[in-house]
């Protein structure tokens, strides 16, 4: 498959924020130039409009045009060779999702490539994200998966706008309903851990209103789960990711407790 000017292959979105830092931004926008691949991608850099990475990310979906979307943070990047080692697999099965691995770095750190990352890259295949879901816990973040515009349109997935956690009910949701499904645990996106970061905030006021989005996000994910038909493996699935999702909260409530 060919992208023109006008149809490219992959749009890649960037929330960004008036305040951010942009040499962070330029950092992320330079690992995007470096894959090489302009010609079949498009570069979104999508103000939030005070809505936050939520209220972005779908103005970067509407405004998509490629056939596959990825989202990247500002203040992150991807790793060399991304695009050259997963763009083949999307173009040969045309999975609703594939997921990859990541990095943490602190802000002063470079990533370490691992062994894993200059060695043919094992990817498993899934014939539903419900069945990759039913026996893995994962990352509940957006940022390590390549989706299928057609299919986050045509189900009508978005993001929670002004709201923390947005990613974990979107992930659940895409999981649930995709079909197949491409897994590599090789990295290639690199999530940089900032000291000041307002998610790392340990204000009183912002812990509760983290656990208050927490709760929202569960009560989301429990609509979905309705939805889904009963006894199949989507909402099977779905309802052990609720279970580990609602484990996570009492975790995240017993912390913070603690610390008042």
């Amino acid at each position: 498959m060919t992208a023109t000017a006008t149809s490219p292959y992959l749009s890649i979105i960037i929330p960004f924020y008036g305040t951010a830092d942009r040499q962070w931004l330029q950092r992320c926008l330079d690992s995007i130039r470096q894959q090489g691949f302009d010609e079949v991608i498009e570069t979104l850099v999508v103000d939030d409009g005070g809505k936050g990475p939520g209220g972005a990310r779908n103005k970067g979906i509407r405004q998509a045009t490629g056939d596959y979307l990825l989202f990247v943070d500002a203040d992150d990047y991807l790793m060399p060779c991304c695009l050259e080692r997963c763009l083949p697999w999307l173009k040969q099965h045309s999975p609703d999702m594939f997921s990859f691995g990541m990095v943490r770095v602190n802000e002063s750190e470079q990533p370490q490539l691992p062994p894993s990352y200059i060695t043919p890259m094992p990817v498993r295949c899934y014939p539903s994200g419900a069945a990759y879901m039913w026996r893995h816990n994962f990352f509940g973040t957006v940022w390590h998966h390549f989706f299928r515009r057609e299919f986050i349109t045509g189900n009508a997935l978005l993001f929670a706008e002004e709201r923390f956690h947005q990613d974990e009910d979107f992930l659940l949701k895409a999981y649930s309903l995709a079909g197949k499904t491409l897994v590599t645990d090789t990295p290639h996106y690199v999530y940089v851990k900032h000291a000041l970061s307002i998610t790392h905030s340990s204000t009183l006021a912002m812990r509760l209103r983290r656990l208050a989005d927490f709760r929202a996000m569960l009560r989301r994910v429990s609509a979905h789960i309705r939805t889904l038909p009963p006894a199949s493996l989507a909402r099977r699935a779905a309802c052990r990711r609720y279970l580990f999702l609602q484990a996570d909260y009492v975790q995240q409530m017993v912390r913070n407790l603690c610390r008042l």
